[in-house]
């Protein structure tokens, strides 16, 4: 029987009804019916499909979670409609952020949809709808589906749980997990996709333990139907499985992703059948790639997760099967891999690959370097005389910064023909700086460099990589982290074939030097010395002693002296202390004046600090590309920065539950945020004595993983670390004081702060020096504790 006739009674809600006859056959070489037109975004393609829904007139919807949409493919079709989404990345009602599933409910005519990074499920109107409605928010969904009456059921992937929401309902009940990550029969790890059968009973392919469960309408804990006896492809076994579906007789479909087949498991059965894929289809997709030459022409071995990367080779199957099957064959086709380190060296030795010009190597240590450029057929062929694009990030958790500079120095030494040179550290937060000098930096080199992108430490070694050992250098994006000089740089040569020049510099230490002005003593020289440069974009702080550089400074000292500039983006922080007698402009004659700039808007205010005896001018240009946003205060304009990835938070007034709100919404892709106010809250107590807290807004900040807030009242403390106030992701880094935590926590034992707290990996605690306390080692569970001397 062929399976167009097995799902004839296919059930619209996922089917609750499906009966499969246990004698039912596949064939093996399927047909595509949507998508199958590489990866791109028109209408034709789908490059990254995740969940699908098919209707009962086999009208099919994936989750197009690459173009943020939804697509719709009538049968038959070689193209497809947009249905939901497709208006870029975003969270505005009319966008979707990766939505990962997608179901009908036929009686609203509207699809319901999973968007996993907006955290929330969003229903939108099957008909010419031009915008969803969130129904359900604050929950990190995964896959979902819906049982005759209705109820949906959603996998929350962070807390391991499924979540069943009657209609009407906004909260729901745990009806599988909840109960921690783990591979006990009352949890899961990384659960994807959920099915519920006609006794309500919930099927969920639980990932992490590689096994499916099934948990009865009211059990306490599930019963393992298909895999759970550990990763592999044995009948007994399942590998990343993901989607799941059950019949009437407790037959169980599960599309084991690992090993690229469905299995079917049989009522209590201790291994399954595979029924499409396994080795024949592993065979032919191997011959479907190596005819495809767009496919193999680049090569992605590496999965990247919030601040590291997954090697996708780690199974020495996978592996073998590579380096034996697949390279030899289309070795000829590759022009780029992206391999993580430890495989790096398997793969590059497995065949020849003459059209090879492009790597992206990722973890790298000097260890793994070295053992790469050791031998001797990768080093002669590929690294000296065919790779001329370069893409390398550091593992900064193994290198200390004189092992980092010997990284580079084999880098430039071994890639004799390399034009494009990028230099990353694994995490954008911690990073370890490159700090260069005499005795490590002479033979960091090349003659045939034309773009580099690096991070270093001060503006020395910007001026180093200027001093004519790069002399075809056209393009420069430099991150630093102190713009203040500390000796003299000799060379000061002009730079004539520099035509693109990017400076960011996140600048605390520039505070530390009252006597020197780093912009007219040595930045606006520098860029004097760049006499064709074409683009520019300077993201800096700068201490000033009586005059902020503002738009007019910027004309006279930049657009004016560089006649071939054609595009300038910028960010510029005025630091001035405050004297008595000095005549200062009003917030008002400077508050966000919008001024047509060269294809930009230039947007500026000033903040005053009394008690500091400070003051602090803004000037940039919006659209802004800056990466860092300081000394943000209750002044701020509301813009969106989709760029920032650093903010730091200081004012001398309260920062109320409002200014959070607005900004997470101004900085949505915020991964560090360092706060200084030790002003009291200003509605704190009337939100107390109205019972008003759970009526606030949850601040929720998907990407965050750093926050500092050691210096801070204690109100800013519980408005991070309630979880009525804020929401943020697991494996965040806390710097905190010691005292003001156990003050804050009730000696850790407050509940309305647990929550929270048992998020923090990495916690930091200052003003203290070592202090054994088991109450605190079980409020963090899962935070290794540290102890720093300073902050």
């Amino acid at each position: 029987m062929k399976a167009r006739r097995a799902l004839q009674n296919f059930h619209p809600l996922r089917g609750s009804s499906i009966d499969i006859h246990p004698n039912a056959r596949w064939q093996q070489s399927g047909i595509t019916v949507a998508g199958g037109n590489r990866q791109a975004n028109g209408i034709n393609q789908l490059p990254d499909p995740r969940g699908l829904y098919v209707d009962d007139d086999q009208t099919i919807y994936a989750a197009d979670r690459a173009n943020n949409r939804i697509v719709e493919w009538k049968r038959g079709a070689t193209s497809g409609q947009v249905v939901a989404g497709g208006n870029g990345q975003g969270s505005l009602d009319h966008q979707l952020f990766i939505p990962i599933d997608v179901i009908v409910d036929k009686e609203r005519d509207s699809l319901i949809i999973s968007d996993y990074v907006n955290r929330r499920v969003v229903r939108w109107p099957r008909r010419n709808g031009t915008s969803g409605e969130t129904i359900i928010s604050s929950i990190d969904c995964l896959g979902l589906t819906m049982d005759e009456n209705r109820s949906l059921y959603i996998v929350d992937g962070v807390k391991n749980e499924v979540r069943r929401y009657r209609r009407g309902e906004s909260q729901g009940i745990v009806v599988a997990g909840g109960n921690g990550k783990g591979n006990r029969l009352n949890q899961f790890s990384n659960p994807q996709y959920v099915f519920v059968d006609r006794d309500h009973s919930v099927y969920v392919s639980d990932l992490g333990n590689n096994r499916v469960m099934k948990w009865m309408e009211g059990a306490k804990e599930g019963i393992v139907v298909a895999g759970g006896q550990g990763q592999g492809n044995a009948l007994t076994q399942l590998s990343y499985p993901e989607g799941v579906v059950a019949d009437q007789l407790g037959t169980v479909y599960v599309a084991d992703g690992g090993n690229n087949r469905i299995m079917r498991w049989s009522n209590r059965a201790t291994q399954g059948s595979v029924i499409i894929g396994g080795n024949e289809g592993v065979n032919q997709r191997i011959n479907k790639v190596i005819q495809d030459r767009i496919f193999t022409s680049h090569l992605n071995f590496v999965k990247r997760l919030p601040h590291v990367f997954i090697d996708l080779l780690s199974s020495d199957m996978m592996l073998n099967r590579f380096c034996s099957q697949i390279l030899p064959k289309i070795h000829d086709k590759i022009k780029w891999l992206h391999l993580e380190s430890s495989s790096m060296k398997y793969v590059l030795c497995a065949a020849n690959y003459p059209n090879l010009d492009t790597l992206s190597l990722y973890n790298i240590d000097q260890k793994s370097i070295q053992c790469l450029f050791n031998d001797e057929m990768i080093s002669s062929n590929i690294l000296k005389n065919q790779i001329t694009t370069l893409f390398v990030t550091i593992d900064d958790n193994k290198e200390t910064v004189f092992s980092m500079i010997k990284v580079c120095n084999y880098i430039v030494n071994a890639f004799t023909n390399l034009m494009d040179l990028t230099l990353y550290e694994s995490s954008f937060i911690n990073r370890i700086p490159l700090c260069f000098n005499d005795g490590f930096f002479s033979t960091f080199r090349s003659s045939t460099l034309l773009k580099l992108n690096i991070r270093i430490h001060s503006i020395d070694d910007c001026l180093y990589l200027l001093d004519g050992r790069f002399n075809q250098l056209h393009t420069l994006y430099v991150d630093i982290v102190d713009v203040n000089p500390s000796e003299e740089i000799k060379n000061q040569d002009d730079l004539p074939n520099l035509k693109c020049f990017y400076l960011s510099c996140k600048g605390e230490a520039c505070y530390y030097n009252n006597d020197y002005n780093c912009y007219n003593g040595l930045i606006l020289p520098l860029l004097y010395r760049m006499l064709n440069l074409e683009e520019l974009d300077l993201y800096i702080p700068v201490k000033v002693d009586k005059t902020f550089i503002d738009e007019n400074d910027l004309k006279k000292n930049i657009i004016n002296r560089m006649p071939r500039l054609n595009q300038f983006r910028f960010y510029i922080r005025s630091i001035m202390n405050i004297h008595s007698g000095m005549d200062l402009p009003s917030i008002e004659d400077i508050q966000c004046r919008f001024i047509e700039f060269a294809n930009n808007n230039i947007i500026s205010y000033v903040d005053y600090y009394p008690e500091a005896k400070q003051s602090r001018y803004h000037i940039y240009s919006y659209p802004s590309f800056m990466p860092y946003y300081s000394d943000i205060t209750n002044n701020f304009p509301n813009e969106l920065f989709t760029y920032v990835r650093v903010v730091s938070l200081y004012d001398e007034h309260p920062f109320d539950h409002e200014f959070f709100l607005r900004i997470q919404k101004s900085f949505p892709f915020m991964e560090k945020l360092n706060l200084i106010n030790q002003k009291p809250q200003n509605h704190k107590q009337s939100y107390e004595s109205n019972n008003n807290n759970q009526n606030l807004s949850v601040i929720e900040y998907s990407f965050l993983s750093n926050l500092g807030i050691v210096h801070v009242h204690d109100d800013y403390i519980e408005q991070f670390l309630f979880d009525t106030k804020t929401y943020f992701r697991n494996n965040v880094v806390l710097h905190i004081k010691y005292e003001s935590l156990q003050r804050v926590t009730h000696n850790f034992k407050r509940d309305a702060t647990r929550i929270n707290c048992a998020k923090i990996n990495d916690l930091l605690l200052y003003g203290e020096r070592y202090h054994s306390n088991s109450a605190l080692k079980e409020y963090f569970p899962f935070a290794k504790i540290c102890y720093p001397s300073i902050f």
